[in-house]
């Protein structure tokens, strides 16, 4: 069993309401809204909520799910892209992502409502939103266009500054 499940959430700095199985957390930048399946229940107290299930698999997932929508609502949760490669651009226009990333045709991705990006330089991109899981869905849509790890000799494409890339070696001449 998840040792941090069995621990209290805090929710003193957001707003909740539980009513008929559905969860609605409201913040600063937001409100997201969960619905529980059944065998897990919640224990809605003035300033903390305490996770219970039937099977323990749901306790954690349910658990990690109300902290990342606590978490989104009151500070956003954000990823960092950055584009490696000779040529390699974005620019934004009309919420729409626009991508020279070497194919003979630029690419255009259109962002969807609820993700804000910012590109401060045309290598960077930079994601912001609510949702976690939509947040990372969108990262790992613009990375799928062209993604770094298909070439680790270069290491050109699209990756999340996280990502640690292994250079490989190239061929060695004797």
């Amino acid at each position: 069993m998840s040792k941090l499940a069995r621990k209290p959430i805090d929710i003193s700095n957001v707003e909740v309401t539980y009513e008929q199985r559905n969860l609605s957390i409201k913040g600063k930048h937001g409100q997201l809204n969960i619905s529980l399946v059944h065998g897990v229940d919640l224990d809605v107290t003035n300033d903390q909520i305490t996770v219970s299930a039937v099977k323990k698999d749901m306790l954690g997932l349910y658990c990690a799910l109300i902290k990342n929508m606590i978490n989104g609502v009151q500070n956003l949760c954000k990823e960092d892209l950055v584009l490696k490669g000779v040529g390699y651009r974005v620019s934004l226009s009309n919420n729409k992502l626009n991508f020279n990333l070497g194919y003979s045709h630029p690419v255009s991705y259109t962002i969807p409502e609820g993700i804000t990006a910012e590109i401060p330089s045309q290598t960077e991109i930079k994601l912001s939103g609510v949702d976690k899981q939509l947040v990372g869905q969108v990262a790992a849509e613009i990375i799928k266009l062209r993604p770094a790890k298909k070439d680790p000799y270069k290491e050109k494409g699209i990756k999340r500054v996280r990502d640690r890339i292994i250079k490989k070696v190239g061929k060695k001449v004797k």
